[in-house]
């Protein structure tokens, strides 16, 4: 079986692919400058107790795409594209359902300085916030048995970016979405606890002001590194706009140490 992909389009006789191992990595390339930068400084006038800043960004871009993997295809051969639509709903579960593993054995605050994984998963679940959310989530549907044999590759695109006791719960984590998926009506089950988790996140985040900049921040570093990282790797397939050139200004003015741009 192929590695996951996060990109593959067939244009004029040429097929650009980008693996999602591909993908993560030149995301965290983006953002490799961070603990120097004014984002950082403005988090901590927030957050004063913020830690590990660089780690928890890496997080979120480890898992941002993770839910590509149920999106999958066994034979893209004669296939035009390969569709996500989605996708960032089943990352913020298969996040969840690793950040319960993490919460058996140490809390976020320890780590991070923040006792909260919601923030992280806040900007997982709306890294294409400016989509129509419900209509992306009410779309999906796939049968189970022909997705569940991919979920073990998932360890081999994140395991690389991940220390040893994050590697040992995600191990656990596939072994729960594994049984998760054998259920009857598994993904009509798991859009229902999504579709709560969009409603717990949005009020328990939304409505405090500290939590909602720092989940703000999150977000938007996510949306750039994602961003960069998809027109560096995919080339003209993903031509600039308006949009890529205000994410670079971003980048420029508050992403990395002074006068060290891109």
């Amino acid at each position: 079986m192929k590695e996951i992909l996060s990109y593959y389009l067939r244009k004029n006789n040429n097929v650009i692919i980008e693996t999602l191992q591909e993908h993560i990595d030149e995301a965290i390339k983006i953002v490799n400058k961070i603990e120097y930068s004014p984002i950082l400084r403005y988090a901590k006038r927030i957050s004063p107790n913020l830690k590990n800043f660089d780690k928890l960004i890496n997080l979120a871009i480890v898992f941002h795409d993770a839910g590509k993997v149920f999106f999958q295809e066994d034979n893209i051969k004669n296939k035009e594209y390969l569709s996500f639509r989605g996708h960032e709903f089943f990352s913020s579960y298969i996040f969840k359902s690793f950040c319960k593993e993490c919460k058996a054995n140490f809390t976020f605050e320890e780590n991070y300085g923040i006792n909260d994984y919601e923030l992280i998963n806040f900007a997982i679940l709306f890294h294409h916030h400016s989509m129509n959310i419900m209509e992306r989530l009410n779309e999906i549907s796939f049968k189970t048995q022909y997705k569940i044999q991919w979920i073990e590759k998932l360890y081999e695109s994140l395991n690389p970016f991940l220390n040893e006791d994050y590697k040992v719960f995600l191990k656990s984590t596939i072994d729960n979405i594994k049984k998760d998926f054998k259920r009857e009506n598994a993904i009509a089950l798991i859009k229902e606890d999504i579709k709560l988790e969009l409603k717990n996140i949005w009020e328990n985040i939304w409505y405090d002001r500290n939590k909602k900049k720092i989940s703000l921040i999150i977000l938007t570093i996510l949306i750039v590194s994602d961003n960069i990282a998809a027109q560096n790797k995919r080339g003209e397939a993903q031509a600039k706009n308006v949009f890529h050139m205000a994410l670079e200004d971003f980048y420029n003015f508050y992403l990395v140490k002074p006068q060290c741009k891109i």
